[in-house]
């Protein structure tokens, strides 16, 4: 018997991925698991066509009819075999055996309060999502991964936002934010990578310091309660004065920046604070 729960308790989710090649480790996510022990929740949940994954073979060459029976069968083994999997452990012990073209990445901890209702929206999110953009069928690589992997995470866990705009205030025009966390402000993450010329790269840093300025002074409901980091990337070209003078300009407009060398112990700090 499923059980409703008014607190938080903890679950895991596994991606369901199509992956026919192995040696090129392509993949598209065509569903979802989600496990709940203490709510005695075990399900899955599979797109319902097989579109994405005809974007990772050659045209006409994906089995559209095997694809969906093994999607079935492997979201029915779920509720037929459901005295098999009292752990976590036996979900990734069982992940481990699968030999087709389907695979289940390794459990993940995520926050559960009605288990239904939260695998539809996992399922929105990480699945269905991504088919709502065309040019995003097949995986991209973003260009801070590390980042853009930890923020996705804590999205999950409802301690971080995406991809969203705000109006700066005073300059009144659209800033599009990939990443947002309040930590007893509201952090707004975008990130930049400075062209190796000293002009191109200045002007940028200053259009940034300007909003971040705004943000800061105004904010977004009341003064001083947002700021804006900016995590930057350079050129390989670029010379370590001009990071050093974009780098100063920034926190001189009250704009945190984020260094390619100081990326990881500001992941940990978002890790550890973002509520």
């Amino acid at each position: 018997m499923i059980k409703q729960t008014t607190t938080p308790v903890k679950g895991y989710y596994s991606l369901v991925q199509f992956c026919p090649d192995y040696s090129r480790m392509e993949v598209v996510n065509v569903g979802i698991v989600l496990f709940c022990p203490d709510a005695g929740f075990l399900q899955a949940r599979m797109s319902s066509n097989n579109s994405r994954a005809k974007k990772l073979v050659k045209t006409g060459e994906l089995k559209v009819a095997a694809l969906t029976a093994a999607k079935n069968s492997l979201a029915n083994r779920f509720v037929h075999d459901r005295q098999s999997f009292a752990s976590v452990e036996d979900l990734n012990n069982f992940a481990l055996t699968l030999g087709n073209e389907l695979r289940l990445t390794e459990p993940r901890p995520v926050k559960v309060r009605t288990p239904s209702e939260d695998l539809a929206r996992l399922f929105n999110e990480l699945v269905e999502e991504t088919r709502k953009v065309a040019a995003m069928e097949v995986f991209q690589e973003p260009h801070f991964p590390e980042l853009d992997a930890t923020f996705r995470e804590l999205a999950i866990q409802r301690r971080a936002k995406l991809d969203f705009e705000i109006t700066v205030p005073i300059l009144r025009r659209k800033l599009s934010v990939p990443y947002g966390y309040q930590n007893g402000v509201f952090n707004l993450v975008v990130t930049k990578e400075f062209s190796a010329r000293d002009k191109t790269a200045m002007d940028s840093a200053m259009e940034l310091a300007m909003e971040g300025d705004q943000v800061y002074k105004n904010g977004l409901k009341k003064p001083n309660d947002s700021r804006l980091i900016v995590v930057s990337s350079f050129n390989s070209d670029s010379d370590n004065s001009l990071i050093t003078d974009v780098d100063s300009l920034l926190r001189q407009y009250q704009v945190r920046s984020v260094l390619p060398d100081t990326l990881g112990s500001f992941l940990h700090e978002v890790r550890t604070s973002a509520h």
